[in-house]
């Protein structure tokens, strides 16, 4: 996992789960101010500056890997809504 990359989820074969970076997990403090950097930046979107929307981001790709939630057409559709809002 790369330095920048405080969380990532993985599903690979047989094996899935979630990480957190060894190096931000081991400062809860270092985490938080990183992740408010973040949307203050707008890398990530406002309410995302929590370890819990963190780990709640993390455990969503889990689910979509589980259950293909992102194949399911009113996903698709609100993605692709999402995604014509900020071209306009």
């Amino acid at each position: 996992m790369s330095f920048n990359t405080s969380m990532h989820s993985w599903a690979q074969l047989n094996y899935s789960g979630m990480g957190i970076n060894e190096v931000w997990g081991k400062d809860l403090a270092a985490v938080n101010k990183a992740l408010r950097m973040n949307v203050d930046v707008n890398f990530h979107p406002v309410g995302c500056n929590t370890v819990k929307s963190l780990i709640d981001h993390e455990f969503a790709h889990q689910l979509d890997e589980l259950l293909g939630i992102k194949k399911l057409a009113p996903v698709i559709s609100l993605d692709d809504d999402a995604l014509n809002e900020t071209r306009a």
